[in-house]
């Protein structure tokens, strides 16, 4: 687990420079809030802090049966780059960020469970024209460090549920 973190850390430090020097205004807006579908329910919004690099919050709630859920909060921080060669309006990114989970079980004692994790990020990015609303297409592969002391088996590991089609509205 040291391996991966270092290497996430080692990409994210060598991407900044490209980065960098490749930043330029990607999107017409600099905040947006709304859902992400996908598994559970899920709040988003993402803040652009400068033309190509947004910050992204993420809150989910998750169920599943009758006793078990998951509220995870996360953030990613954002790399744009336009495709504005397609079409106007859309970019690609990806970005490195973490998490923190709360896991319940209720079907034989009450037990919460609570995890910290990475979270990596590749998508596409689409401001619609003439309208305040942003549509965004990824997927969030994620890694989350902690044991279950319930008997339900382990919750870390490798996860893919996070990334969905988020759909927001524009801010400013």
């Amino acid at each position: 687990m040291k391996y991966i973190l270092t290497i996430l850390i080692a990409f994210a430090i060598m991407m900044t420079p490209i980065a960098e020097t490749k930043a330029q205004q990607v999107t017409d807006y600099q905040t947006a809030v709304g859902l992400r579908l996908g598994w559970g329910f899920t709040l988003s919004g993402k803040h652009f802090i400068n033309d190509a690099h947004a910050v992204e919050g993420i809150l989910s709630y998750q169920w599943g049966w009758t006793f078990y859920n998951r509220t995870r909060i996360g953030a990613v921080y954002q790399v744009h780059y336009p495709l504005e060669d397609l079409i106007d309006g859309l970019s690609w990114y990806w970005g490195v960020g973490g998490l923190v989970a709360f896991e319940s079980f209720s079907s034989i004692n009450v037990s919460t469970q609570t995890y910290f994790g990475l979270i990596g990020n590749l998508g596409l990015d689409y401001s619609v024209e003439g309208l305040p609303l942003n549509i965004s297409l990824d997927i969030m592969p994620n890694w989350l460090f902690g044991t279950r002391s319930d008997g339900f088996g382990t919750a870390r590991g490798f996860r893919g549920d996070l990334g969905g089609l988020a759909v927001r509205y524009i801010l400013q």
